[in-house]
């Protein structure tokens, strides 16, 4: 199994390293559901490669995969909320 996922778009390679600046700066939401789409894909990628897999440890690695993944979404989420005082429209 590969534990290998889609990379992020070139134009959210810059958010990763300044997520808060980023997140700051995005009063429309637009980057922060960028960002949230990208972890679900790659949350998706993880689940079917755990549900593919039939070595323990792979299946475990991809599930570990899947819920950072799964909390990435949460935690962009949830910044973006605090930073802006509204929720973030999905």
């Amino acid at each position: 199994m590969s534990t290998a996922f889609t990379l992020p778009p070139a134009d959210l390679l810059a958010d990763f390293d300044a997520l808060e600046a980023s997140l700051q700066a995005d009063a429309s939401g637009d980057k922060a559901r960028s960002l949230h789409r990208y972890f679900a894909q790659v949350e998706l990628e993880s689940r079917q490669a755990q549900v593919r897999s039939v070595d323990f440890d792979e299946k475990r690695v991809a599930g570990l995969l899947a819920e950072a993944f799964a909390a990435m979404q949460r935690t962009v989420a949830a910044a973006w909320a605090k930073l802006h005082g509204r929720d973030l429209a999905l």
